[in-house]
């Protein structure tokens, strides 16, 4: 265990130890020489091996399973620092791995051959061997070589057992051997299916499974995308037979394949246009004669118009223009034609009749239009714009009939007309009133729209109880214009109306009776009032000082001329008395004086 006074050599790991590391040695190979020696281990643990757990490979390298770090110490030898894993993280030991490698010089054979080969074609073998002077090949058929790399080709299949013994007297171990097997097999001579391929379509050839280290080369190349690749593209052509060849360590394997062009022909009778509603016979001609043919009226073929597969015949009702699609199929192969049958009649149908508002410009037009016809419009001093196009503006002053006229470049043309009728609501018939249109605060309004029968949308909606109501009622909280639209399917007109909203008070300084006035006939304060609004009852007297009622009125717009009994009283101070009951039926006292002054 102690290892204190043990020889270390010049350029060794570690010169020193603790008395408790690992100790490596070298020998000449007869033992008469220090070679190479050196410690291993940490400044402080106390490294050791439980069993045997040392390896040696070929060429003298190490790989060592030790118990380290002991203590639970983080002090065993580390190289590179990020090695897996630097740490201790034990309570005392843990398991260390290293690998040491002396770098002496040893022998090492090797050699590269595929592991399959092909009868007489030439095999090299390549020597990857380490320190190797002179070499002996064995190639398992009772051949030998000397050759450091060497070409070999085998006359018989089987698998052969090859033998390489490297030599180098300068080195530890002298010699080194090394045995390798190959597999010899005949060249592969063999068909695939035959692809199918449909007229002017592509198709993918070749074997479903391929070695990419191998070389291949299509014979002919003709149609295909790529003479090199084992799974080439057919493109767009005639049925051919076809030879790939496969080459792989000098052997070349043979595989044949055909491509199988299935051409179909499908003719349908040309585009045609019918002027009204009729019947039409549509006959398909196809080829091959056995193929499957069906005719639909959906691209997808869903619903199928013919009566069975081997007939071409159909006979259809012509209600609007139409495509008609033809299909035909035959192993697997499929040739689609189509049929556009166009009808004067559908392309010149206006959208139904229909009201304008008196004065309007309205846009008619063609529901369906072809845009090889021209559509002439009557009349045509209503018309503002788009003459012979599918749509135009026409002005609608009374009820009137317009027509339209398609112009086709085919022998026959057709005319459709719609009624326009006038709305019953005029402009001039809409009006937004309010009833009263001066409220006090916390007072409702009665809103009303003429005229009658129609729909009503009253904005803002707010402190209304109906806003689509013809009389809603209204409560604003401060003066507001109210707007109601009456419309009716084609026409609406706007009208509004002000409801203001007073902050009124039953008394000062909403009442006022003033305390003098001049009743002395200069036509200025002659007469003596109560003034205030919203006041809807009233009782108001005067007296003189001896207390003798001289004035007496329950109506506001009654006055007090200066007169007691037909005559002018005289310039004195009167005492006066008022009861006031106002909107909402709040009430109001007062009393004072009144003074004449003449």
């Amino acid at each position: 265990d102690n290892l204190i006074g043990m020889e270390a050599t010049p350029g060794a790991y570690q010169t020193s130890t603790n008395g408790s590391d690992f100790y490596f040695l070298v020998l000449e190979a007869d033992a008469s020489e220090l070679v190479y020696a050196s410690f291993f281990g940490g400044n402080s643990s106390a490294e050791h091996v439980d069993g045997g757990t040392s390896r040696f490979d070929r060429k003298g390298i190490m790989y060592q399973s030790v118990c380290a770090g002991c203590g639970s110490n983080d002090d065993f030898p580390i190289f590179p620092a990020d090695a897996w894993s630097p740490t201790n993280n034990s309570n005392n030991c843990n398991n260390g791995v290293f690998k040491f490698d002396f770098e002496l010089p040893l022998t090492a054979a090797d050699f590269l051959v595929p592991p399959v080969g092909c009868v007489n074609a030439p095999i090299f073998f390549d020597n990857t061997s380490t320190n190797g002077q002179t070499f002996f090949w064995d190639f398992g058929d009772e051949s030998t070589s000397v050759i450091p790399d060497p070409f070999h080709q085998y006359a018989e299949t089987g698998t052969y057992i090859i033998m390489l013994v490297a030599t180098n007297p300068g080195t530890c171990n002298f010699a080194d051997t090394i045995y390798k097997e190959i597999t010899i097999t005949e060249p592969l001579v063999t068909g695939i299916a035959d692809a199918a391929a449909c007229s002017g379509q592509s198709t993918e050839i070749g074997p479903e499974d391929y070695n990419p280290n191998y070389d291949y080369t299509w014979i002919p190349d003709t149609y295909l995308s790529d003479a090199n690749d084992p799974n080439p593209i057919f493109t767009a052509g005639e049925s051919t037979d076809y030879i790939l060849l496969v080459e792989h360590g000098g052997c070349v394997d043979t595989i044949f394949q055909s491509v199988v062009v299935t051409s179909l022909e499908l003719s349908v009778p040309e585009d045609t246009v019918l002027c009204n509603n009729a019947e039409l016979i549509l006959a398909a001609e196809y080829a091959p004669s056995n193929g499957n043919i069906i005719w639909s009226d959906d691209p997808d073929f869903i619903n199928i118009l013919n009566d069975n597969s081997s007939d071409p015949d159909i006979e259809v009702e012509i209600n609007e223009p139409t495509t008609f699609y033809a299909q035909l199929e035959f192993g697997g192969c499929y040739l689609e034609e189509e049929v556009v049958v166009n009808l004067v009649a559908f392309q010149t149908m206006i959208g139904g009749d229909f009201a304008a508002c008196e004065g309007d410009t309205v846009n008619i037009y063609v529901l369906n239009p072809n845009p090889e016809f021209t559509y002439q419009w009557a009349p045509e001093e209503l018309v503002v714009s788009g003459q012979n196009t599918p749509e135009v503006e026409v002005i609608v002053d009374a009820e009137l009939i317009v027509e339209v006229t398609s112009i086709t470049p085919y022998d026959c043309s057709f005319t459709d007309e719609v009624a326009i009728s006038i709305s019953a609501l005029q402009e001039s018939w809409v009006n937004a009133t309010a009833s009263p249109d001066l409220i006090l605060e916390g007072q409702e309004t009665q809103l009303d729209a003429s005229p009658d029968g129609f729909e009503y949308s009253w904005t803002p909606v707010s402190g209304l109880d109906n806003p689509n109501a013809q009389n809603p009622v209204a409560s604003p909280e401060q003066t507001t214009t109210y707007c109601v639209t009456v419309s009716d399917d084609e026409c609406s007109y706007d009208d509004c109306v002000t409801v203001r909203v007073s902050d009124f008070v039953c008394g000062p300084p909403s009442l006022y009776i003033p305390n003098a006035f001049t009743p002395n006939l200069d036509d200025q304060n002659e007469v003596l009032f109560v003034r205030g609004n919203y006041i809807t009852d009233l009782y108001f007297v005067i007296y003189d000082r001896w207390g003798e009622k001289v004035f007496e009125t329950e109506n506001q717009s009654e006055g007090w001329n200066g007169t007691f009994r037909g005559k002018v009283v005289d310039p004195d101070v009167y005492v006066y008395y008022l009861e006031v009951t106002c909107e909402g039926g709040s009430t109001f006292f007062d009393k004072g004086n009144i003074t004449v002054i003449r």
